[in-house]
């Protein structure tokens, strides 16, 4: 069956922005009830943009498509791996350990994981190519705010790309209120 094209995207087959943001309402509500935690990771291809300019469009996409699947591969069933936009991946990982140590080891595992399947070379174009990624992981416990989350997640992950790429930094999101009015504090 085809991936219903509201939630998918159309490239890769991956649930998309939509479904991302309703499984994260699911998960961000379930921990609020359960105590555990939910983790995001905002996951951005490094050289990617050289990838198109030199190779193409074509080989970008099929880079995004190999990489999707790659990342498909690491992740439970019970989490969710989205391509939100352009070379931007998404995974949310829900029903973490309560504890904050527990569940920052759990998604800076996932993390690493996420480095190793995006590092070996693809081939395009009969041409081998590296990319590297650069992750950031944001924790909640369910008292955060889905885009509180998200723009931890993504600032995270643009420190590591501002220290080079290739490694993963944990956002501080735990402290956020779910409280918008005091999320800009």
């Amino acid at each position: 069956t085809l991936p219903n094209a509201a939630y998918h995207d159309p490239l890769t087959g991956l649930p998309n922005t939509s479904l991302l943001a309703d499984r994260l309402a699911q998960a961000l509500a379930r921990a609020q009830r359960s105590g555990a935690r939910v983790g995001l990771l905002h996951i951005n291809l490094d050289q990617f943009t050289a990838l198109n300019e030199n190779l193409g469009m074509e080989a970008g996409n099929a880079a995004l498509v190999e990489i999707g699947r790659r990342l498909a591969a690491i992740v439970r069933e019970t989490d969710t791996l989205a391509r939100v936009q352009g070379d931007t991946f998404v995974i949310l990982l829900g029903e973490l350990d309560s504890g904050l140590e527990s569940a920052k080891i759990s998604a800076c595992a996932v993390a690493a994981k996420c480095l190793d399947a995006v590092a070996p070379p693809l081939t395009l174009n009969a041409t081998p190519y590296q990319l590297g990624a650069s992750v950031g992981i944001a924790l909640s416990e369910g008292q955060t705010d889905a885009n509180a989350l998200q723009s931890t997640a993504a600032r995270a992950m643009y420190h590591a790309k501002q220290v080079g790429g290739d490694r993963y930094f944990v956002g501080a999101a735990a402290a956020m209120p779910a409280n918008p009015a005091m999320a800009n504090a």
